[in-house]
């Protein structure tokens, strides 16, 4: 075949292609331009959304460092306790942004150190909505629902944490004080065996379930 008839036969194809196309899209051009529409406009909601909370939580870092400053040099540790009452209210006003949260994970780690542990399970349940990495919070909670005899609301807690996350076998060794404490010899068992395996062998859990299980 000549190279000539090629090229027509290609060219052939390609407007018989650009036909069907052309059949197809015509009398649904509207809803695909109205489809396209939508899109464009949700994609620039989306982008400014998240310039806005870019932007709350830049003023929320300025505003807490600023303060913690001011109050203790710095150090949540130093701030005066008549003053903590004023941390307490900026990290509410700023609770829905990821500094917001972490000024309210630190308070109430500092409560839990204070054994106001009705204080600081309030303020770890404000900082786990905007924390951008929850499980710190999610160990701290359990630790205090254990602590306080409520393991269902400990467990439920636990199992948010990820396979993946670094925290994962203090969630199994937290796990397992939970099947212990409510007598769930299944839940003691899983979590043990899972903390056993090769992979948390440098973890000290694995070496404090070991102690357990000989007393």
């Amino acid at each position: 075949m000549k190279s000539s008839e090629r090229h027509k036969l290609k060219e052939n194809e390609v407007a018989s292609v650009l036909s069907r196309v052309l059949h197809w899209v015509t009398p649904r051009l509207n809803t695909i331009l109205i489809v396209a529409g939508v899109l464009i406009v949700l994609l620039v909601a989306v982008l400014i959304i998240r310039f806005q909370n870019e932007r709350r939580d830049t003023a929320a870092g300025t505003n807490i460092t600023k303060t913690l400053e001011d109050l203790g040099g710095g150090s949540l540790d130093q701030v005066p306790q008549d003053k903590i009452p004023l941390l307490e209210e900026m990290g509410k006003k700023y609770k829905n942004t990821p500094s917001g949260a972490v000024l309210l994970y630190r308070l109430g780690l500092m409560y839990r150190d204070q054994n106001e542990d009705d204080k600081a399970l309030e303020f770890f349940n404000m900082a786990v909505r905007s924390l951008e990495d929850k499980d710190p919070a999610y160990i701290a909670q359990a630790g205090l629902n254990m602590k306080a005899g409520r393991y269902d609301a400990a467990k439920e807690d636990l199992y948010r944490i990820s396979r993946e996350s670094p925290l994962y076998d203090n969630a199994l060794y937290l796990l397992y004080l939970c099947g212990r404490g409510t007598q769930d010899e299944s839940l003691t068992q899983k979590a043990a065996d899972e903390l056993a395996s090769e992979r948390f062998s440098e973890s000290p859990y694995q070496k404090m379930i070991a102690i357990r299980e000989v007393l």
